[in-house]
C-alpha cells in the first residue's frame, strides 16, 4: 500500500487561495492567493532531554533518526483552499482542504485527504518544534501519527491580514501563547535561532499539511466497543523505540481513528496495521531514557485514558498533567524486543525479535 500514496516530499510550494485578506481593499470577503514556500526544520532545532548515564535507566546517546525512504522531490505546488474549521488547539487551527485540481505527480499515486494546521498569532515557533518531530518520527508516518507533507511559511506584508483565522480563535485565546508558554520550546539547552526569529516575528504564517483523521477516540463508535489498551500500547511502543517521549500529550483528544478509506502503512518496527493515529508534538521530547522505562511511563498514561473513557468520562482535566512513573531496573544488555523485556501488565504483542 505504501507505494500507492504520492511521497511526502513531493511538495515545494503551497498556495492558498482564501486565507490572507488585502487591507487595502474595502471588501473583507476579498481574499488574494498567497504562496508559501517549504522549510526543512534544521537537525538541531530541538534539543534531546539527556539524563545522566546510568546503566539500567538511560542509554548513552539518544536513538538515531531514521529517515523515511522517499523518491527524489517532484517540486511540485499545491494549491488549496480553506475549507471549514475542524477544531482549535493551543497552537494552530486545522482547516479542511480543498485542493484545486492540478497535474504533476504521477497518475498511479493517491494523495491522501490532507488538512492544514494554521500557526494561530505567535504559534509559529510551536508549528515549527512540531513539524521537527514529524521529521524525527518520519518512519512511522502513515502508520502510528498522520502523514506530514510539509512545514510551510511565509512572511505577510503589513498590510494584509488573516480574518478568516482571527474568526476561528474564540476570543478569550485569540492573544496566542504567553512568553513563558513559549520560553520552553526548544529544549533543554539555549533555544536554536530558528525557534527564536519565529517566537520574535508574531504574524508569521506558518503552515503544516498534514493526513486527515476521523473522530477522536470514542468506545462504542467507529466498530471500538471497549477502551483499546493494547493497540495503545502497541502504538507507543513505536515511538518510545525512536526515543520520543509524548507526555503530558498523551490523552484521548490526541489519539484520533484513521480516516475512513486511507490507504494503512504497517509500522516500521513490528509491522502492526494500527487503526489509530496520536497527533500534537509541539510539548514532546527527544531523549535518552531507557527504551523500557518510557515505553512504561507512556503507557501509564494510556491506562489512565482508557479507564476514563471505561467511566464515560472525556474531559481532559481529568488527567494528570503527565507525572511519568519510575519503571523497574532492568539490565542495561536487555534486548528491548523481546517478551520478557516488558511488564507483566503490558500486552503480549512483542514477543518476536524486531524485523
Amino acid at each position: 500500500m505504501e507505494d500507492t500514496l504520492v511521497a511526502t516530499n513531493a511538495f515545494a510550494t503551497l498556495t492558498i487561495q482564501n486565507l490572507v485578506h488585502d487591507n487595502k481593499v474595502s471588501d473583507p470577503d476579498t481574499t488574494i492567493p498567497i504562496a508559501l514556500s517549504k522549510r526543512q526544520p534544521p537537525l538541531d532545532l530541538v534539543t534531546p532531554w539527556l539524563r545522566p548515564y546510568l546503566p539500567l535507566a538511560t542509554l548513552p546517546e539518544p536513538p538515531v533518526r531514521q529517515p523515511a525512504t522517499l523518491p527524489p522531490s517532484l517540486d511540485l505546488n499545491l494549491n488549496v483552499r480553506l475549507g471549514k474549521c475542524l477544531a482549535v488547539g493551543r497552537s494552530g487551527v486545522i482547516f479542511e482542504l480543498e485542493i484545486e485540481p492540478h497535474a504533476g505527480y504521477p497518475a498511479d499515486k493517491t494523495l491522501p485527504q490532507l488538512v492544514a494546521k494554521v500557526a494561530r498569532p505567535n504559534r509559529a515557533a510551536s508549528l515549527a518544534r512540531e513539524a521537527w518531530f514529524y521529521d524525527e518520527m518520519a518512519v512511522i508516518q502513515g502508520s502510528v501519527i498522520p502523514l506530514c507533507y510539509g512545514w510551510f511559511d511565509l512572511q505577510p506584508r503589513h498590510d494584509q491580514s488573516m480574518p478568516l483565522l482571527q474568526s476561528c480563535i474564540p476570543p478569550r485565546r485569540r492573544w496566542g501563547a504567553s512568553p513563558e508558554e513559549e520560553e520552553p520550546i526548544g529544549g533543554w539547552n539555549a533555544t536554536h535561532l530558528v525557534l527564536q526569529e519565529l517566537r520574535e516575528d508574531p504574524n508569521r504564517l506558518s503552515v503544516l499539511i498534514i493526513e486527515r483523521l476521523g473522530s477522536h477516540l470514542y468506545p462504542g463508535k467507529n466498530g471500538l466497543d471497549s477502551p483499546p489498551y493494547e493497540e495503545l500500547c502497541a502504538i507507543l511502543r513505536e515511538v518510545s523505540d525512536l526515543g520520543v517521549g509524548l507526555i503530558p500529550e498523551i490523552r484521548w483528544e490526541n489519539v484520533m481513528h484513521k480516516f475512513p478509506g486511507t490507504p494503512s502503512r504497517p509500522s516500521f518496527h513490528h509491522k502492526v496495521d494500527h487503526r489509530f493515529r496520536l497527533i500534537d508534538f509541539e510539548v514532546a521530547y527527544k531523549t535518552n531514557q531507557a527504551t523500557r522505562r518510557l515505553y512504561l511511563a507512556q503507557i501509564d498514561d494510556a491506562e489512565r485514558i482508557c479507564m476514563a473513557l471505561d467511566d464515560g468520562c472525556y474531559d481532559s482535566d481529568d488527567f494528570d498533567d503527565g507525572d511519568s512513573c519510575d519503571a523497574t531496573d532492568e539490565d542495561e544488555n536487555t534486548d528491548h524486543n523481546h517478551e520478557d523485556s516488558l511488564p507483566s501488565r503490558s500486552p503480549d504483542i512483542y514477543s518476536q525479535d524486531r524485523q
